[in-house]
């Protein structure tokens, strides 16, 4: 008994629900259950007990981590007292022991009771550089630091945005202080590697679907913003600093895989928008190359440094949004249309959200940016999949179109149409090796006693003779050239750059099947001319089937005269 696909998708949306309800069940009833982690405490974070000193050497408290503190000369120092850092040490062997600061665009210098124990200077190469990017400095503190007074953090910022500027400092272990770096962006992390993990998949598939979709590299387009959104995640989640230490490649990935998002978002969104000519596409197909060459600019000059210009990135990439969310407003309301127009809108809404607070705030929100993006690539991989989907379907019924369109129906063999068409449409084709045009050689057939066949036994009779004939010649030329029928009782071979002993062997096998055709009261067979040319125009098929023709015609003749002997 077959089941209806309505009842099966509902007994598939029953399982789900039934699934996600006991997930949610098990989760709530176990809340109380023990936690069984492979690290079992966290850094401590080192927020409150931090002071400076002001330009006229009066302390001031800070009230916490992250803040902003005035420089002198240059330099912001932050201090701390040892006898101020909470009882409770952080966990951890106590040989080892380290200091977490987090330091943007900035030097970094540690000192106990003045002296120093750690020191990161950073030289750029080139020099416009200026400054690579944020990183973490791991200081380890000597065994007896506690028997020391003062903790002094000291930074000498490279851009004025940076300039005093302090982010949450941690104490503890090395193991801990990595476990708690890498939860602080794990959703990042995540979706980096989702993301290039995707890329992986959409190159595969615009591989799978290149012959349906050509032309389209929406696929492709996608695959590659997937690889810069990926990059980008994995570094902004700072995780990359445990892989490599090389800063140059830091900066890279930092901030030019940001330049290049707006650039392969715009490509995807010119294959999928079918208006390409608008005065909004136009402009647009501007500002993503002036405005990356411009940010590169200014960032050679010295004018603007890249990570404080990076927002106008962020601009563009949201204005690519909203023109793909305003191509879907106009399409026809299906239930999927609707769920992209809503996921497009929510990420929207995100960043516009993320580029107000990081302008007017300063502040940035990794995981928010995040689900952004995840709901957006979402969103595109739907829109790009059911885009390729229907162009594949429309490819393969256009293909059956063409197939029963140059199909002669009786004989299975192309059609005098498909042989219209290929010589109107011919351009010529060069030999890759030598550039040369390419040789064709043709073969005319003209079938014998047709007609007698006709008169005698019938037009049936004569269709399966035809038939006999057709496959006789298909199979003898089958992968050297390509069979025509341009009559009633003339068929024509097309072999496309086949050398001549090739062409002769066809013929042989042709000559064979004639010759042990099984009995019949109508056997098949016909005279044939053959013709070398090199065409150029359609008049150069003419031609070389007018010669074919002449050929054909003395080989008839002399078939006749034999029979008769």
């Amino acid at each position: 008994m077959k089941v209806s696909f309505c009842k099966t998708t509902i007994s598939y949306a029953i399982l789900i629900v039934l699934i996600l309800v006991t997930a949610v069940y098990v989760m709530i009833a176990g809340q109380g259950t023990p936690r069984l982690l492979l690290f079992q405490r966290e850094a401590l974070n080192l927020q409150h007990g931090w002071y400076y000193y002001d330009s006229n050497r009066v302390r001031r408290p800070v009230k916490h981590l992250p803040a902003k503190i005035p420089e002198k000369d240059g330099v912001a120092a932050l201090f701390i007292d040892t006898r101020d850092l909470p009882k409770n040490m952080p966990p951890g062997d106590k040989f080892d022991k380290f200091l977490c600061v987090y330091a943007y665009h900035q030097d970094v210098v540690v000192r106990l009771d003045g002296n120093v124990i750690y020191h990161s200077e950073t030289e750029t190469n080139p020099s416009w550089i200026r400054s690579y990017r944020g990183m973490y400095h791991l200081v380890q503190l000597p065994l007896d630091y506690m028997l020391c007074r003062t903790i002094m953090i000291e930074t000498k910022a490279h851009l004025k945005s940076t300039a005093g500027k302090f982010e949450p400092i941690q104490l503890s272990g090395r193991s801990h202080l990595m476990q708690t770096i890498m939860l602080e962006q794990h959703f990042q992390s995540m979706l980096g590697v989702f993301l290039l993990i995707s890329a992986f998949f959409l190159f595969g598939t615009s591989r799978v679907f290149s012959s349906f979709v050509q032309n389209d590299n929406s696929l492709l387009s996608l695959a590659v913003l997937a690889i810069c959104l990926g990059l980008w995640q994995l570094e902004d989640s700072r995780i990359l600093q445990f892989v490599f230490g090389y800063q140059p490649l830091h900066w890279c990935l930092e901030y030019l895989t940001v330049l290049a998002m707006p650039i392969f978002t715009f490509l995807f969104l010119y294959h999928i928008d079918e208006n390409k000519n608008s005065i909004a596409m136009r402009i647009l197909s501007v500002l993503v190359v002036a405005i990356p060459a411009m940010q590169l600019l200014f960032q050679v000059t010295g004018r603007v440094h890249i990570s404080d210009s990076i927002y106008v990135s962020h601009f563009l990439y949201l204005y690519c949004s909203i023109h793909i969310l305003n191509c879907l407003l106009k399409k026809r309301h299906t239930i999927l249309n609707m769920i992209l127009v809503a996921a497009f809108s929510s990420s929207v809404g995100i960043f516009i959200f993320m580029i107000i607070t990081l302008l007017f705030f300063e502040l940035f929100f990794g995981t928010v940016m995040s689900i952004g993006i995840l709901i957006t690539f979402g969103a595109m991989i739907l829109l790009t999949y059911n885009r390729v989907l229907l162009r594949a379907q429309e490819t393969s019924k256009n293909a059956v179109y063409k197939e029963l369109a140059f199909t002669d129906i009786a004989t299975g063999v192309l059609n005098k149409t498909a042989w219209y068409t290929l010589i109107d449409n011919y351009k010529v084709d060069a030999d890759a090796e030598n550039q040369s045009p390419v040789e064709f050689t043709i073969v005319l057939f003209d079938m014998n006693n047709l007609k007698k066949t006709n008169d005698t036994y019938g037009h049936l009779a004569g269709d399966e003779m035809i038939k006999a004939f057709a496959l006789a010649v298909k199979t003898s030329f089958s992968g050297i050239g390509e069979v025509y029928r341009i009559g009633g009782d003339e068929f024509v071979a097309v072999c496309k750059g086949a050398e001549r002993e090739k062409v002769d062997e066809a013929l042989e096998a042709f000559d064979e099947a004639v010759a042990t055709q099984p009995p019949s009261e109508h056997p098949f067979g016909a005279a044939y001319g053959v013709t070398v040319f090199v065409p150029f125009s359609r008049k150069d098929f003419e031609d070389a089937i007018t010669k074919a023709d002449t050929q054909m015609y003395e080989n008839k003749v002399a078939m006749k005269a034999n029979r008769k002997d």
